[in-house]
């Protein structure tokens, strides 16, 4: 049976949230990576809006695709495949992004968050995505307070002008950024499930695939995608986790996640509805990162700023984490403490939050050093959720554990929703998931 509760949010005072994203600057000699959205000289357009990320718009700028950032470099994936600490020079990365709302124009926000020094961008440019690195229609470009090219600080990003582009939920863009010179730390999110294509030189204007590579399944130098929506999107879902939310173990290239089919879901009703944002990272855990393994990116709680609260438009956080924890040998009550910080931040930034219980882990690789092995990593499982689905300070909870779990041994995932490595989730699997999500949890209009 799927448990889910409701309860009211809890009245706590604002606090000072830690860890914020480094201010977007001007850089002294090129117009800026700013988070201003009409910095062009003449009239503004219609659909162009000003302002930075704001929460809960009912229309206007939000967030209708994204994707963590983090610093390159994994020893699991050679560089020819996703050039992390390898680098690029003089490259156009052309990203391949499936929209989750429908817009009359949008924004992109260039990421360096992971580099190591100043990134040097050429163009940048969006289009409807055709196949093989191609686009259906001639690039347009997109500017920083009117010029083509910018400079983007270390641990920064820019936003850019507004384009005149309208899309609509469920449509795929080609984001292409050229780099100027070399950067020899690539800003990244390694686990994308989907193709990015590279090309020498400047081939952001480029329509055609020529010149173009298929690169790896990694996206890069891409934060976001912001759409100017019309009323009836109520604001942004994100989807708050690690590789079980980023879809290890789904289909590469069917968009086939659960943050995924809860967009397919969403992108079907005719009236109120909410765009989705992806912000699982595999690896990712909730207390602590792995210094060694920087693509994991930062603690839960220490990203919590710039992947949650940084997102134009963001409403409601589904936060399903806790599994690389457990298998480092977290206890239950560490990890209860560090969710209810969690959603004391999220209610003080007006945000909804549903929460999850964790599924099985036996049978898998995690857990298996923890001294009592995955049985103590299982033990400790089970007590976290029995205090996510009875006590934990939720708006409302998904247990997502009896969704997955096998009645004949629930310490494992249900056969028919294991993708072989006996902790994520089956294409089946993660669309059980997302099924399990009601969606007046995420926002009671939508009951």
């Amino acid at each position: 049976m799927i448990a889910v509760r409701r309860v009211a949010a809890l009245a706590v005072p604002a606090l000072l949230l830690a860890g914020c994203a480094a201010a977007e600057r001007p850089a002294a000699t090129v117009p800026t990576p700013t988070d201003s959205a009409t910095g062009a000289t003449g009239p503004t357009p219609p659909w162009a809006t000003t302002g930075a990320p704001t929460t809960a718009p009912d229309g206007g700028w939000v967030a209708a695709w994204g994707a963590p950032q983090t610093a390159g470099g994994s020893p699991d994936v050679p560089p020819s495949e996703c050039p992390g600490t390898h680098g690029l020079t003089d490259t156009t990365v052309r990203d391949v992004v499936r929209l989750t709302a429908p817009g009359e124009g949008v924004r992109l926000r260039v990421s360096n968050v992971g580099g190591v020094r100043p990134l040097r961008v050429g163009a940048v440019t969006v289009a409807p995505a055709g196949v093989r690195g191609a686009t259906l229609a001639a690039p347009r470009p997109a500017t920083f307070g009117g010029s083509r090219s910018t400079v983007v600080p270390v641990g920064a990003s820019a936003l850019t002008d507004p384009v005149a582009l309208p899309v609509q939920a469920l449509e795929q863009l080609a984001v292409s950024v050229h780099v100027v010179g070399r950067a020899s730390s690539v800003t990244e999110h390694l686990d994308a499930h989907q193709i990015t294509w590279t090309a020498q030189g400047d081939r952001t204007g480029s329509a055609s695939a020529t010149g173009f590579r298929a690169g790896a399944s990694c996206w890069m130098f891409l934060g976001a995608v912001e759409v100017l929506a019309p009323s009836r999107v109520l604001g942004t879902v994100v989807a708050l986790g690690d590789s079980l939310t980023d879809g290890t173990g789904s289909t590469s290239g069917a968009d086939a996640r659960w943050p995924d089919r809860l967009a397919d879901r969403l992108a079907a009703r005719t009236g109120s509805t909410l765009a989705v944002v992806d912000a699982g990272l595999s690896g990712n855990a909730l207390l602590a990162p792995r210094p060694s393994r920087p693509e994991q990116g930062a603690a839960t709680a220490a990203r919590f700023d710039r992947d949650v609260l940084g997102l134009s438009g963001a409403r409601t956080v589904v936060l399903l984490i806790g599994t690389n924890d457990l298998g480092r040998g977290a206890t239950a009550g560490h990890l209860a403490q560090a969710v209810r910080d969690l959603v004391t931040r999220s209610h003080a930034a007006g945000l909804r939050v549903v929460g999850a219980t964790v599924p099985p882990l036996t049978g898998s690789p995690i857990g298996r050093r923890v001294l009592g092995g995955q049985q103590q990593a299982d033990r400790q499982r089970r007590a976290l959720n029995a205090w996510l689905l009875h006590r934990a300070p939720f708006d409302a909870v998904v247990d997502v554990d009896a969704v997955l779990r096998d009645p004949r041994d629930p310490a494992r995932l249900r056969p028919e929703y294991d993708s072989g490595d006996h902790v994520h989730p089956s294409d089946a699997g993660y669309a059980a998931v997302a099924d399990a999500v009601p969606l007046a949890a995420l926002d009671p209009r939508l009951g």
